[in-house]
């Protein structure tokens, strides 16, 4: 096997890929041209919408699968120019099946994990807006709410979901897209309890959103204790959209399903919140929030 016979089928593939490229080039040069002429009105960083870090994540991940997509018939192509390129032994014919096979097999697994989690994240981000688009609503009874909000502590990084802040308190909302089963038994397949300790679906229990939500809503709390110089009480909510809720047990944290979100925040009031605080608190989180780069014409990073 010479060099030759490996770099061969390279050129070909190249030949055949070249016009992409090249209509690729064209586009970039455009939009730089473009971004050079014209200029975005909005000179502001953006609040944080709901599932945003979601939705960014789905997004990497859609072009993971296109590069998969896209360079597999070029495998294939390559394994072809190579053996037209060699002496067409019977041999080497079997050699390049195997060796397009495993190499079809790897990427199609690899294609079917990512899809796989890009729709756990489609349906995270699903539950994320209508919770999100819910919560927006209680704006007009005087309570603010933030959407995908990223804070840090000492070990690690991660977001909650919404935070709503009012009058009657400061709620951390953790949000759970959960799928509900096909062959469902009436309206019993559609229903969750809570305990106090698990949420107990139809089929299945689960116990770590519980300690999600509860270890967020305290960081929460010591972020917002340590922002404005005095100590707050942050509540930690579970909303899991589209399911039926009962709950068996009251503890610290509440489950909810996002309808009706204005019965729950005005009736279940943790503290009472003065309006200074309310505001000191809101302009907190704002900061925090406040955090998204407009896009349109922008220079590509």
């Amino acid at each position: 096997m010479s060099l030759q016979s490996l770099i061969n089928p390279f050129i070909i593939v190249f030949i055949g890929v070249a016009p992409f490229w090249l209509l690729v080039w064209v586009m970039v040069s455009i939009k730089k041209r473009t971004t050079l002429r014209r200029k975005n009105p909005i000179n502001t960083h953006l609040l944080r919408s709901p599932g945003q870090s979601l939705l960014i994540e789905a997004e990497d991940i859609s072009i993971d699968l296109f590069s998969y997509l896209f360079i597999t018939p070029f495998i294939s192509l390559y394994f072809y120019a190579y053996y037209l390129s060699s002496n067409k032994t019977n041999t080497l014919l079997i050699l390049l099946g195997i060796s397009l096979l495993l190499a079809l097999l790897f990427i199609g697994q690899k294609i079917i994990k990512l899809f796989n989690k890009r729709e756990k994240l489609r349906l995270a981000y699903d539950a994320e807006l209508a919770i999100g688009q819910e919560l927006n609503l209680l704006m007009r009874q005087g309570f603010y709410v933030f959407h995908d909000v990223n804070l840090k502590n000492t070990l690690s990084e991660f977001n909650i979901d919404h935070v709503v802040v009012g009058k009657s308190g400061i709620f951390a909302v953790e949000t759970k897209g959960r799928s509900k089963p096909m062959n469902s038994d009436g309206d019993h397949g559609f229903k969750v309890s809570f305990d106090g300790y698990k949420l107990m679906f139809p089929q299945w229990d689960e116990t770590d959103p519980i300690e999600q939500a509860r270890r967020q809503s305290k960081t929460l709390e010591k972020w917002l204790s340590s922002s404005i110089g005095e100590p707050v009480t942050v509540k930690a909510v579970i909303a899991l959209p589209g399911w039926f809720i009962t709950t068996t047990k009251k503890t610290d944290i509440a489950v909810i399903n996002g309808k009706n979100s204005d019965k729950f925040f005005n009736v279940s009031k943790e503290v009472e919140l003065t309006e200074k605080q309310v505001k000191q608190i809101a302009h907190q989180l704002e900061s925090l929030c406040r955090n998204v780069e407009p896009k349109a014409y922008t220079k590509p990073k």
